[in-house]
């Protein structure tokens, strides 16, 4: 039977085009067309619980099928609830269909209520937005609506139904969608990026997400080019699995400037930039002297800025270009990729790093590497926007394209769940796994109750840390306090039984693996809750910003980890809420440099209690503050081995303050038998147990209101060590470390500057390797000691 009014013909024409899903919320303006799609039965209507979610659905079905799905409202606020996500699909290239109602254009009732120019609300952040006038005119406007959303750099359309024109039943002509192939590249533009790309002397390959980047067709071609010519390559974030990242010629994700991978962008000189599209964040950023040229290969012309201006481009559609140009080229012997090669395993042994402390509260480094082992190739993940984006973009090497949804373009909150819906719904064979930050899980949690109604399997990961964690650690890099970033969390178990989904704690992260296998094994949805230490975020960032490029591109390897390690036990003994980190600006040269401000107190009370800054940065040959105070030569050959045992020093200070309070109660007659407590922690596998450490310097005894007093140890590699040494004021914090595989000794005692304490070191073993134990220390309270310490020099 044809239709018989305007709503049908648009349901009718939908389901022609292959439209398989309308997701939304109903209203009365859009009562008409809700029956129309109910009597048809070929569409299937998916309830949302926000017109926000219902959009990120749809865009992600885009994306995942390169199809159409509806996200349908009514008219004014659940029109308005769809700009975000129409702003996301818009900027990020992912075709969809909005269809709005509208109150009756000839004979309206209800004067200004809920009325809001829509369409002129969409028309900047869509390829097409129009009203539908008339029955006759809806069969031509959809038509337009749906190639502009499927052609040429694909995007979201609009169209809006008044209530009045959905029921009439004069009707135009349906003319079926008919789209042209997207235009091939010149030969001349392939022979011209392969010549540039086979005399150059370290070319490399970056790989961005847009859309078609992430096609099957493409997405081979791609592997194709990169198994031919072996040349290095690195990923964006929308563009993590076009490539396979096991690859061993994968150099990591670029996210920022100071990472591995951006040292790779910089050194190279010659860029071949597959699919990247401007709308995602630059990843970098190119100056007209920097000696780079950048080969842009894309369906589309470069979009150039100030950031982006290549100097080669291949237009065309990207399989054909691909393949055509992988033809022209071979492995060059004189190409030099050592260097990038060097990178690449950096990359991969700070992963390794993150993915080795089990401690807890659970480190987000693990529980990315878990939950990588947890998933097959073709599982999705589906992120939200946080600093976990970070963690999982960068620690999670996708295989299969496709398999990491994520927004780079708007950066929209709230996405991973819809997002994850859509996915679960495209391909229900596939494991589809949603990891969240608690604010970004908060802003469209209430569509659990979605995922449940379909029935569908989803598991939930939220990492918890009752913070907007991005924004604060961001507070912190720019020097301000932090400030309207905290909040407290329901307990999300009970959340999840409220909507009739499972919920897990992790209390132990070595049991995420069993919570995620008995999560996949009973099928439906489940929500983890995952505490997660803040201060790991530091440490990430730290590295990320930091890299020595220079050394790590001739094969010096990378002290990054460990010292982002100690960073994060820095802030730690700020006491979390008392104190703050600020990074100093700096260039990086691969060492630590760090100064501590102690602030009195508004009572006149410990610094430590609530106005303490920390200062930390990359200067210098050593670990020193500005001040010069204190300074620490470290040998170079020594660095990366100094640095660990830096933070494992740290931990075994703090477990060395809390005994200090169990002396103080105890009487001094235990001190024989504390030092041999903290002796059998010290040597055990050449340091601390960092994970025992850990878990006590997270205690809050650690951080006593006042008179937080620090013991330290001098540590010699001997069957039978020294006895402990002793600082004595309660106002200085002692750092120490080891450089090497053999330390002798440290001594310490007054400052030449006429500051309290010093810090001096012994020599090693005539004959022995330049091994060496060094130690430094910041003002944590009071800049004189207390009355009646003594202050000791060259403490046995």
């Amino acid at each position: 039977m044809p239709p018989s009014n305007t709503s049908e013909q648009i349901v009718e024409a939908l389901a022609a085009e292959g439209v398989e899903y309308v997701f939304g919320i109903p209203g009365d303006e859009n009562l008409h067309f809700m029956e129309a799609l109910r009597k048809d039965g070929r569409i299937k209507f998916v309830l949302f619980r926000h017109e926000q979610a219902a959009g990120f659905a749809a865009a992600a079905y885009g994306r995942l099928t390169g199809k159409l799905a509806v996200a349908m409202s009514t008219l004014g606020a659940g029109a308005m609830n769809l700009t975000t996500p129409v702003a996301h699909a818009y900027l990020a290239a992912m075709p969809m269909l909005v269809i709005t109602g509208q109150k009756a254009v000839r004979d309206n009732r209800m004067g200004q209520y809920q009325l809001v120019d829509v369409v002129d609300v969409m028309r900047p952040i869509t390829k097409f937005a129009a009203k539908i006038p008339s029955g006759q005119m809806a069969g031509s406007l959809l038509r337009q609506a749906m190639m502009a959303a499927l052609g040429g750099r694909q995007g979201p359309a609009h169209l809006e139904l008044p209530d009045d024109v959905a029921r009439e039943t004069e009707l135009g002509p349906l003319v079926p969608c008919r789209f042209g192939d997207i235009p091939v590249a010149t030969q001349d533009s392939i022979e011209a990026a392969a010549k540039l790309i086979q005399n150059a002397s370290r070319p490399l390959i970056m790989v961005g997400g847009g859309t078609r980047a992430n096609r099957p067709a493409v997405a081979a071609a791609v592997r194709e080019l990169i198994a031919k010519t072996q040349i290095p390559f690195v990923a964006t974030m929308m563009g993590k699995g076009v490539a396979d990242e096991d690859d061993p010629n994968y150099l990591g994700c670029s996210i920022l400037p100071g990472d591995y991978p951006n040292c790779a962008i910089q050194s190279a000189d010659v860029v071949l930039n597959i699919g990247h599209d401007v709308m995602e964040k630059p990843t970098m950023f190119m100056q007209p002297d920097d000696g780079r040229t950048v080969i842009h290969l894309n369906p589309f012309a470069a979009q150039g800025d100030n950031s982006y201006f290549p100097q080669a481009q291949v237009v065309g559609e990207m399989a054909d270009a691909l393949r055509r140009l992988t033809a022209q080229l071979a492995p060059n012997p004189a190409w030099d990729h050592d260097g990038f090669r060097n990178l690449g395993k950096a990359m991969q042994d700070s992963i390794k790093r993150s993915a080795a402390d089990t401690s807890f509260p659970a480190k987000q480094g693990c529980l990315i590497a878990t939950l990588r082992e947890f998933m097959a190739d073709e599982d999705i993940l589906s992120l939200d926007n946080g600093i976990h984006m970070m963690w999982a973009t960068r620690n999670f090497n996708a295989r299969q394209p496709n398999t990491m949804l994520i927004d780079h373009a708007l950066g929209s909150m709230g996405i991973s769940l819809p997002a994850a819906i859509a996915a679960k719904l495209v391909h229900p064979e596939r494991k589809v796994v949603v990891l969240t930050g608690d604010g970004g899980f908060a802003m469209n949690s209430q569509d659990l109750e979605t995922a449940v109604r379909l029935g569908l399997d989803l598991i939930v990961v939220v990492f918890n840390d009752s913070s907007l964690a991005m924004i604060a650690l961001k507070q912190m890099v720019d020097g301000y306090q932090r400030y309207g970033v905290d909040f407290a969390n329901p307990d999300f178990v009970a959340y999840a039984h409220s909507y009739g989904a499972t919920g897990h704690r992790l209390d132990d992260p070595a049991k995420f693996r069993a919570i995620l296998d008995q999560a996949a094994a009973a099928g439906g949805v489940h929500i983890i809750d995952a505490p997660v230490d803040p201060q790991q975020n530091l440490a990430l960032m730290m590295e990320m910003r930091s890299v020595d490029c220079q050394k790590v591109l001739a094969g010096g390897g990378s002290n990054r980890g460990s010292e982002t390690r100690l960073l994060g036990v820095l802030d730690r003994l700020t006491g979390r809420g008392r104190g703050r980190v600020v990074l100093l600006p700096g260039p990086p040269s691969g060492h630590l440099h760090s100064e501590r401000e102690a602030q009195e107190g508004p009572n006149g009370d410990d610094a430590g209690q609530s106005g303490d800054t920390l200062r930390v940065g990359f200067e210098g040959n050593g670990l020193d503050d500005v001040t010069g105070h204190q300074k620490l030569q470290a040998d170079q050959d020594g660095a990366p081995e100094l640095y660990p045992k830096l933070s494992v020093g740290l931990a075994g200070i703090a477990r060395c303050s809390a005994q200090e309070q169990h002396d103080s109660a105890h009487g001094a007659d235990d001190d024989h038998r504390d030092a041999q407590a903290v002796d059998r922690h010290a040597h055990a596998d050449n340091g601390f147990d960092e994970a025992h450490c850990r878990h006590i310097i997270s205690a809050p005894r650690l951080f006593p209101a006042s008179d937080r007093r620090f013991r330290a140890r001098r540590f010699s590699e001997t069957t039978n060590p020294p006895p402990r040494s002793r600082v004595a004021s309660s106002s200085w914090l002692v750092l120490f470390g080891r450089a090497g595989p053999r330390s002798t000794s440290v001594s310490w005692g007054p400052s030449t500057t006429g500051m309290p304490g010093g810090c001096s070191e012994s020599s090693p073993t005539p004959g022995s390797p330049a091994d060496r134990t060094h130690c430094c220390y910041w003002n944590t309270g009071p800049s004189t000691p207390r009355a009646g310490a003594p202050n000791r020099t060259n403490v046995p």
